[in-house]
């Protein structure tokens, strides 16, 4: 799959979360306040390149029943990425089932770091 855009990244992300809370899909209306676009043809626009794309699939005989494509989800994009980032240097943490790209620190870092309290 291809590397999404913030904005459709954003449509994703709430397309799931209100599925998540409501048991149903949003409006299209409701995608362009979340997502700040103001246009509804706009919002169309990225829902029909998020589904060519294959992250989203839809009934068009029915209102609401846009749907993630399961595995889709924007956070397993971008634990993907940052494990193509993770090296000996960086590693993957979660805090509060988020993750998070870290680098560890080197010793010229630390003590820098000391230097700098010292002062």
């Amino acid at each position: 799959m291809r590397k999404l855009t913030d904005i459709k990244n954003s449509i994703l992300l709430y397309v799931t979360e209100h599925q998540d809370e409501h048991g149903y899909a949003p409006t299209v209306r409701e995608i362009g306040d979340k997502v700040g676009l103001s246009s509804s043809s706009t919002v169309h626009n990225h829902i029909h390149s998020l589904i060519e794309m294959g992250y989203l699939s839809n009934d068009l005989r029915s209102p609401r029943t846009l749907k993630v494509v399961s595995g889709s989800a924007p956070e397993k994009h971008i634990l993907e990425q940052m494990k193509e980032l993770d090296d000996d240097q960086t590693d993957i943490v979660y805090l509060q089932g988020q993750p998070f790209l870290v680098k560890r620190a080197s010793l010229d870092d630390i003590k820098e770091w000391a230097g700098a309290q010292n002062a």
